[in-house]
């Protein structure tokens, strides 16, 4: 009759299941932001990657965000109309810490009237003789002169007189020149505080947000800014808007929609091969439920621990359904397949076949976190508790949800079970090598898939944001691209005075032709040697006959044309200066040359333009000499190749290594562990072959997840080597459940890596291609390669036709070999009990050829072994009441006997009389009812000149040390002892009607003893 409490715990732990992990996953999926920063992915520990790292992480083009206004008719009223409106809601809105372009035109007008007193400073040797001496011309100054005079006679002439004074030669042009190189377009010019396309029709607003652009609260918070201003300018206006925050949402967007499409997918596809493959199918739903218990408890204690969590990491979340869901497979198949009679006896079963297999999955995933990538450090992290998170659902949980196999056997729709059946009793290798053959030749002749590197295709964005970025190059050119340069200092002075330290390396690079001129901040405001030079070369440029022959001419020329003598005193003034002046620079200019200022630091930043001859292999060395941060996109992604290519095999070694090291402690035979990884590297060769078959690269997540199929392709490979390790023969009962396990959770998790195919975003896309790959030919490679080598290596070992001499070399070693390929606790227990334990020599002595032996309580079987190949045609019957005890005792017996699971005094299974009974240190175990009711049965069972040979320990003073272990060990299996005298179990022999015939100690020193006895008259 069923207890009501229990059946009550039963369904109290099913509510709390069906509330708990929906709300575990809730909980935790809500306190994650999802983070779509590229710069995740950089690994930290190399110098060049953290140069690189510190380039992209400051860069102020890439916070910036980006507003282009378009007009179809030209109508550049209405154009700036919408400028100033977009302008003063984005102020408004105070999510910008700046907005347009005011404050630098405004910086620039006060620079341009300081800028005559700079000119001294302005030019080095070269500029001056290239670009200086031909205003030095008489017909230039005339010219110059009179497009003076005109420009003064009209409106636009205000202010012109004091320039012309400071500056007849029009100097500042040469200056305004270089600065036009830091316009984004050609032709663009200010207006109205704005920035104005050359063919008038597009406006380009620049504003800083106040947060970054990375951050998906403010992305959404400039979105819908800019959602609201499409709907408040003219509809014949287009706004664009770009910047890091559109991409930002893309790829949470991306990241959200392709993790409920692959979950659903994968959820669909996993029901649908259960539903196929389970003899009950809604029994093989509720495998399911520990894989979403696991994803929902790990995203939970994910987030206990951090805030965000990346695209990648949030993308590959759903195929973890498919990850997970192999532990309740393997549970409910063995709940079903007629072996076990309870659910702790299915998670018993799970353990025993599973446990490593789950190690060396959390293993690989957590080895991610080793990589140096943060990304793949969250991927790892999520699912490694995911899948323990699974594994122990299953322990803990489902033995309560499910306590009994349901009523009956039945067959599933497909008859996978003898499908596999038939796979796995194959015992020829030539399929397995023609399938090696094939893949070794295929990479023979088209070789491995080639790698390639590209973090910014990490970042997926959606079709309209790509056609905004096309459409602002298109007008703008590629603002923030290209090789980059960061110079870093303490303070404004300070950076200067680190620039024109610079500055010789950059006018090296643009003489030799690697790069075009770069205008600095210390160009406009030279410092130190820097500006010493420049002084240098004005002096040695305006020698004394120069400048007198220059005075001659401005004077000359200027009193033709109506100027005052002393006109251009002030720029004749400045041809000998004495000294440099201490310069500074606006903000707004600042600003224009890549300054700024952020987080106590002072930051210069150039995008380079590559010239004819550009190398960035050896430009990017000089600069890193100089101490100078750099990012040149080719040279970058090269020198990530060769990172990923060294982390990679370094990762994939660390892996592999503690795989094996884990298996050889496992099986602790290395013939085990090679059969185990074959699969494995077959299925790395393969995956190779499929990727270049398919003209996928290795790219970032296939060189970093292939760890993860390193781990979890193992996982076959060990199910059905622990499998047949445990049930010896293929044609086992349980090993069907095992077989349709493995394809179950193979097969699911390859549906989960094939749900990622579907996925926008290009990373979790490229990760199901590769993982598919993976898991696809390590489970291919597990049915095919492992069978015949499983046959092989378990067949039956069959007795000897001439017994051995008793204890020889040759008698050890066929004992030990009897135990070969068993797990190693049995196989060392064998060991240690033929080599520690005195009884065998003396046990010989009791038994002849040809005799029956019941052996009650025989554990591994290993006396009872051992006497079978020391007496010839010996036949043995055991009992033993621990399954596994009783299915290794099985085993080593082989055709000499027969061992059933019972435990005394159940004596029912040993049919016939016997000529020995062995009862050997287990009569501890029995009390006094029990030990008097198997005495009887063994009475019974004796042969009328058979002979019960027991030992028992017997307490002995100073002896407790044994005793004591002893005692804890059944403690702990939640049994009693029950220690005796000689004289009580002395007593009880005869009670029995059994006459003792020898009593000795079995060894010196020891106080376990012989009991020989055989039946008294009474009995007989």
């Amino acid at each position: 009759m069923r207890r009501p409490g229990f059946e009550f715990g039963r369904w109290l732990t099913l509510v709390l299941v069906l509330i708990g992990v929906p709300a575990a996953f809730w909980l935790g999926f809500s306190r994650l932001q999802v983070d779509s920063d590229v710069l995740a992915a950089l690994p930290a520990g190399d110098l060049a990657m953290e140069s690189a790292r510190r380039v992209l992480d400051a860069h102020p083009a890439l916070e910036q965000v980006v507003v282009d206004l378009e007009v179809a008719d030209g109508s550049t009223e209405r154009l700036f109309e919408a400028a100033e409106t977009c302008s003063k809601r984005m102020r408004e809105s105070g999510l910008f810490a700046k907005v347009g372009l005011n404050e630098a035109a405004q910086d620039f007008a006060g620079f341009l009237a300081d800028l005559p007193a700079r000119l001294p400073f302005m030019f080095d040797e070269k500029m001056l003789e290239q670009d200086v001496a031909p205003r030095l011309d008489a017909a230039f100054i005339r010219g110059r002169l009179l497009r003076s005079l005109n420009e003064m006679a009209s409106l636009d002439g205000v202010g012109q007189a004091e320039l012309l004074a400071a500056d007849p030669l029009g100097l500042h042009e040469l200056v305004f020149q270089r600065l036009a190189s830091l316009s984004p377009s050609p032709g663009a010019r200010m207006r109205a505080g704005h920035l104005l396309s050359a063919d008038g029709k597009h406006v380009l607003l620049l504003a800083e947000p106040k947060g970054r652009g990375t951050d998906t609260v403010t992305a959404r918070g400039i979105e819908s800014l800019f959602v609201r201003l499409k709907a408040e300018i003219p509809a014949e206006i287009r706004l664009r808007a770009m910047g890091s925050w559109r991409a930002a949402l893309d790829n949470e967007r991306m990241a959200r929609s392709d993790t409920e499409r692959a979950v659903w997918i994968a959820t669909i596809g996993i029901l649908l091969l259960l539903l196929l493959c389970f003899p009950r199918p809604w029994l093989g739903l509720l495998a399911l439920l520990p894989a979403f218990a696991g994803i929902s408890a790990a995203m939970l204690v994910y987030s206990l621990f951090e805030d965000r969590i990346s695209a990648l990491a949030l993308g590959f979340g759903g195929a973890l359904v498919a990850i997970t869901v192999d532990h309740g497979i393997a549970f409910l198949r063995f709940l079903d397949g007629g072996e076990v009679k309870s659910g702790r006896d299915a998670a018993r079963r799970v353990w025993s076949v599973g446990l490593f297999a789950t190690l060396t999955t959390v293993g690989a995933f957590a080895a991610l976190t080793l990589s140096g990538f943060s990304i793949l450090a969250q991927v790892g992290i999520l699912a490694a508790l995911g899948v323990g998170f699974a594994f122990a659902f299953v322990h803990l949980v489902m033995p309560r949800l499910l306590p009994r196999p349901p009523a009956g056997r039945k067959t599933s729709l497909l008859p996978v079970e003898s499908w596999l059946g038939w796979v796995g009793g194959g015992r020829r290798f030539w399929p397995a090598m023609v399938l090696v053959l094939l893949v070794g030749v295929g990479l023979s002749v088209l070789g491995p898939p080639g790698m390639k590197v590209d973090l910014q295709g990490m970042n997926s964005v959606s079709p309209a944001t790509r056609e905004a970025e096309q459409a602002l190059e298109k007008t703008w050119g590629q603002m923030g691209r290209g090789p980059s340069l960061m110079l870093e200092a303490e303070s404004l002075p300070a950076l200067l005075l680190a620039g024109s330290r610079l500055a010789p390396l950059l006018e090296q690079a643009v003489k030799s032709e690697q790069i075009e001129e770069v205008l600095g901040p210390w160009d406009l405001a030279p410092t130190g040697v820097l500006a010493q030079d420049r002084l240098a070369a004005w002096r040695k440029f305006f020698s004394p006959s120069r400048r007198l022959a220059l005075i001659d001419k401005l004077e000359g020329i200027g009193l033709e044309l109506g100027f005052a003598r002393d006109a251009f005193a002030p720029f004749i003034a400045r041809l000998e200066p004495d000294r440099a002046p201490a310069f500074s620079l606006p903000p707004g200019v600042l600003k224009a040359l890549g300054v700024v200022q952020a987080e106590g630091a002072w930051r210069w930043f150039a995008n380079l333009r590559p010239a004819s001859s550009y190398d960035g292999s050896v430009l990017v060395p000089v600069f890193e000499r100089a101490q100078v941060a750099v990012f040149e996109p080719a040279l970058f992604s090269e020198r990530l190749g060769d990172l990923l290519g060294r982390t990679f095999e370094s990762m994939v070694l660390l892996v592999a290594l503690a795989v094996v090291i884990l298996l050889v402690f496992l099986f602790m035979d290395l013939l085990l562990v090679l059969t185990t990884i074959l699969p494995l590297l077959f299925a790395g060769l393969a995956s190779l072959l499929g990727l270049r078959l398919l003209g996928h690269p290795l790219d970032l997540p296939s060189l970093m997840l292939a760890v993860v199929v390193l781990g979890m392709g193992v996982d076959y490979a060990l199910y059905l080597v622990r499998g047949q390790q445990r049930f010896f023969e293929p044609s086992h009962p349980a090993m069907g459940p095992v077989r349709v396990t493995v394809l179950l959770a193979g097969g699911s998790t390859l549906i989960g890596m094939l749900s990622l195919l579907s996925a926008e975003h290009a990373v979790p896309r490229s990760a199901g291609v590769s993982m598919a790959l993976g898991i696809g030919f390590a489970l291919l490679g597990s049915f095919l390669i492992l069978p015949p080598l499983l046959n092989r290596l378990f067949s039956p070992v069959p007795f000897p036709k001439q017994p051995f001499a008793l204890s020889s070399a040759d008698h050890a070693r066929a004992l030990r070999r009897r135990y070969r390929r068993l797990e190693p606790g049995f196989r060392f227990f064998a060991r240690f009990k033929l080599s520690a334990d005195p009884m065998f020599p003396k046990l010989a002595e009791w038994l002849s050829d040809g005799q029956r032996l019941l052996d009650i309580g025989c554990g591994l079987g290993v006396p009872a072994t051992w006497l079978a190949l020391a007496r010839r045609d010996l036949r043995v019957v055991g009992i033993e009441p621990v399954a596994d005890r009783a299915r290794v005792a099985r085993r080593v017996l082989g055709e000499r006997g027969q061992v059933h699971v019972a435990a005394a005094p159940d004596l029912s299974a040993a049919d016939g009389l016997f000529d020995r009974v062995m009862m050997l240190d287990m009569v501890h175990y029995l009390d006094e009812t029990a030990l008097a009711e198997t005495l009887a049965g063994v009475v019974e069972r004796l042969k009328p000149e058979g002979r019960m040979i027991l030992r028992a320990t017997l307490p002995e003073e100073g002896r407790f040390l044994e005793r004591g272990i002893e005692a804890l060990r059944i403690r702990l299996r939640g049994e009693r002892h029950h220690w005796r005298s000689q004289e009580t179990l002395l007593a009880a022999l005869q009670s029995a009607g059994l006459r003792v015939e020898l009593v000795e100690a079995s060894a010196p020193g020891r106080c376990e003893w012989w009991f020989v006895a055989s039946r008294g008259e009474a009995a007989e």
